[in-house]
């Protein structure tokens, strides 16, 4: 697929494994430059050559616990090196977080700063470059759980944080030339994976993660959402010319 983001400069946050393994590589084969973000070297490392095998123009990346870190001194630091990005996929958060609902503000604000806030601190640096520049992409891996509201109450909660967040930040951004989206995938198989009910086909939506970028900037995704459950994909668009 030509979606002429040829030499865009891609930033992905959990490109590792999994999804955001998927998503480097489709923009591998759309001959991007790709910095990638995770906790494993060893694993960055594989990605790094399949991505370079797929195509893309440059992979650069930088090993780092988002949870553990400075984000805005880290992220400070990603602008000084790479400089601006045209796209940011912000593929952070999981479900492996405290499943007490009764539990304590602590483990309600680890889950919302590891599904959400993390992210949204990011975001107050890489977005302020985009805006002067009058182009970018953004786009949060969020999840079903956000909408159906099942499962672990704390990261369905902050899911839905991030999805409300995209929704009205969004709506502020669209004149500016800055799209912000999320996607709501449902449960995926990946190596390693275990424990849930896998879908038969994997990765269906990762081939629609690159369009949101190809998007001109007279459009705005005002719903949010790209769902993406069991078969099929159904695609949820609520589209507000701004031009």
């Amino acid at each position: 697929m030509e979606l002429g983001l040829k030499n865009k400069k891609i930033l992905i946050v959990g490109a590792s494994k999994g999804i955001g393994k998927g998503i480097a590589i489709e923009f591998a084969q759309e001959h991007c430059d790709i910095v990638a973000i995770a906790r494993s070297s060893d694993l960055l490392k594989d990605v790094k050559t399949e991505a370079l095998e797929a195509g893309a123009e440059s992979f650069s990346y930088e090993v780092q616990n988002i949870m553990e870190c400075d984000i805005k001194d880290f992220t400070k630091h990603l602008l000084n090196k790479y400089g601006r990005f045209d796209v940011v996929i912000h593929n952070v958060g999981g479900s492996l977080v405290s499943k007490n609902y009764l539990g304590p503000a602590e483990d309600w604000g680890y889950a919302l700063k590891f599904n959400a806030v993390a992210a949204i601190d990011m975001n107050s640096i890489l977005i302020p470059p985009m805006i002067e520049h009058g182009y970018g992409r953004i786009i949060h891996i969020s999840s079903i759980s956000a909408v159906m509201l099942r499962g672990n109450p704390l990261y369905a909660s902050a899911k839905a944080f991030l999805n409300a967040y995209v929704t009205t930040v969004g709506r502020q951004l669209a004149s500016t030339g800055v799209l912000l989206c999320s996607v709501m995938p449902g449960a995926v198989s990946f190596e390693g994976l275990r424990r849930i009910r896998l879908l038969r086909h994997k990765f269906e939506v990762l081939r629609i993660v690159p369009y949101f970028f190809h998007r001109g900037k007279d459009f705005f995704l005002r719903g949010n959402i790209y769902h993406a459950h069991r078969r099929k994909i159904n695609i949820y668009l609520h589209m507000a010319v701004t031009a």
